[in-house]
């Protein structure tokens, strides 16, 4: 056994295997450490029962224990360009979710909007929000 080489077997529903393609770059997470991993294979045939189809990833400098436990981060949907923001920034209201934003000028404004897709730390903002403005992380709830 080459425990210098790690690979990961992991199953997925086949609605994401349209998003998925050899070679691609996969997050894994083996408790608190992040690691890097990449599709070697996808298996074309799904169980019979479960309707699951084996992906099979190859860690970079890997030196984990043999049948470890991993969580694997699948794409749901196609890659997409959105304006995120960290999830600090959201002020969220009985009836609304807002962000402080800061023009150019110094001046405070609150700006409605509605949230998306999320990441670990960041959350799509759909509103009138572009990537170029500044927003409030700390204390924006007393603005």
């Amino acid at each position: 056994m080459d425990t210098s080489c790690l690979k990961i077997q992991a199953r997925i529903p086949q609605t994401y295997i349209q998003y998925l393609a050899t070679g691609m770059k996969i997050d894994v997470a083996d408790g608190n450490k992040k690691l890097v991993s990449y599709i070697r294979t996808l298996v074309p045939v799904g169980d019979d029962i479960s309707r699951l189809y084996e992906m099979r990833l190859t860690i970079e400098g890997g030196n984990r224990p043999v049948g470890h436990a991993a969580r694997v981060v699948v794409p749901t949907s196609n890659t997409r360009s959105v304006t995120a923001v960290p999830r600090d920034a959201l002020v969220i209201q009985k009836d609304a979710i807002k962000v402080v934003g800061v023009t150019p000028e110094n001046v405070v404004e609150i700006v409605a909007i509605s949230t998306g897709a999320a990441t670990s730390y960041l959350i799509e903002v759909i509103g009138d929000i572009k990537p170029e403005d500044n927003v409030v992380i700390r204390s924006n709830e007393r603005i």
